[in-house]
């Protein structure tokens, strides 16, 4: 991977998940495909058929180029056991977690990770 390829986004005193979960792969999609020539794979976890659907249309209302929406399993898909863990990491860190401090700031100022 990358250095600076992996993005989060951290919301607050919303619960509209699905929402929220398609405005944060909407910003990390435009944050890293270039201009013209893309089009996303989206790969997101226990993502069922209609929040899938749903996820598409959100997505392409963004006007973001898709080429699929897939749901899959932290236990089949090695990237989504990556973004579970970074997500973990992040969380540890915003809820002040005093050891992760050290390691986030690294992570930021070696471009490992970028906020959204």
């Amino acid at each position: 991977m990358k250095p600076g390829r992996t993005r989060w986004a951290a919301f607050s005193g919303r619960k509209d998940y699905q929402e929220l979960t398609i405005i944060a792969t909407a910003k990390a999609i435009i944050s890293t495909a270039p201009a013209i020539n893309y089009e996303a794979s989206v790969y997101v976890d226990a993502l069922g058929g209609k929040e899938r659907v749903a996820m598409a249309a959100g997505l392409r209302q963004r006007r973001i180029k898709i080429k699929k929406v897939r749901g899959v399993t932290d236990e089949s898909n090695a990237i989504i056991r990556l973004a579970d863990a970074v997500a973990g990491f992040v969380r540890d860190y915003l809820e002040g977690g005093k050891n992760m401090e050290m390691v986030y700031k690294k992570a930021l100022e070696k471009g490992l990770i970028k906020k959204l």
